[in-house]
Order: C-alpha cells, then sequence, then structure tokens
C-alpha cells in the first residue's frame, strides 16, 4: 500500500538509510552486499520467480534512489567489490548491469578480475573484460589476475585474452 504520495513503506525505508553511512564508512549498498541474508535471499531466488520478483522489486527501489555505486569504505572497497568479497554473484551482475565500475581497487589495488580470478567463474571475468576491467592491472604486490588465477580452466581463459 502507497501513501498519498504513492510513496511505499519499503520506498520509505529505503529513503531513510540510504545515504547514511555507520562507523566503516559503508552505504546501504555496501550493508546489502555485505549482508548474509541478502545473499540467501538471491539464492532462493534462483528457485522462485516470486522472491526473485521481490529481490528485483527491494534492489530497483534502492537504484532508483541513484546511490553512490562508487562509495567506498574504509578498507577502500565498493560495493561492487563488497559483493565479490562475500561471493555474492547475483548482486555483482546488479550492480555491474546498473553501472558500477569494474575498475575500482581495493586496500591492496586488486580489483574485480583480481578476485574473480581466484574463482572458477569465467562467466564473471568474461563480463568484467567485456567492461573494461583491466588484465594486466598488479596489484600493490605486483600480482596480476593471471597470478592469482588458480583453476587451470581461468588461467587458460586469461592467456586466451593476452594476460
Amino acid at each position: 500500500a502507497s501513501d498519498s504520495n504513492n510513496v511505499t513503506p519499503l520506498q520509505h525505508a529505503v529513503n531513510k538509510v540510504l545515504q547514511r553511512n555507520n562507523k566503516n564508512r559503508e552505504t546501504l549498498l555496501h550493508q546489502l552486499c555485505r549482508n548474509k541474508a541478502t545473499h540467501k535471499f538471491f539464492e532462493l531466488s534462483e528457485d522462485n520467480a516470486e522472491i526473485e520478483e521481490a529481490a528485483k522489486e527491494i534492489f530497483q527501489t534502492i537504484l532508483d534512489k541513484k546511490p553512490k555505486l562508487e562509495e567506498k569504505d574504509k578498507e577502500n572497497n565498493t560495493p561492487l567489490l563488497t559483493a565479490l568479497h562475500r561471493h555474492d554473484y547475483a548482486s555483482v551482475r546488479l550492480l555491474i548491469n546498473v553501472g558500477a565500475s569494474v575498475t575500482a581497487c581495493d586496500m591492496q589495488g586488486g580489483g574485480p578480475l583480481h578476485f574473480v580470478s581466484q574463482t572458477e567463474s569465467i562467466e564473471l571475468a568474461q563480463l568484467f573484460l567485456a567492461r573494461g576491467a583491466p588484465l594486466n592491472a598488479a596489484d600493490k604486490h605486483g600480482h596480476t589476475p593471471l597470478d592469482l588465477a588458480r583453476d587451470p580452466n581461468m588461467v587458460l581463459f586469461l592467456l586466451q585474452h593476452q594476460a
């Protein structure tokens, strides 16, 4: 149900907390991407159209308010990096689709491709490269995504893309 201004309770709640930062300088997007419940919510939504629709509505309500996608927390993580660290790939995809940068780096100089190269998710690596993630960027320790790759298929994928 909406109020007289056609604003739902969910939209009111989002408006209230969207730009509020906590002691870790996390925005609501950081908190959602860090939250285990959000990750579980997206996991459940893969098999349930109703839950998937609710998840999309929640994120869309937040995104309609034009949050700062590149806001960094005290560890220099954007919401995208936070979602990656939590292995919340549904949130990662959603953030990329609404324009989150794939070139942002954490305190160690690692970007999204550095992180995903340590997994088996070639699909995400392809998405990051398609959106402009630097393939051969070195972190503060001199490691490139290829240096960090563990999975033989990921190594092959990165080499095929000129790493």
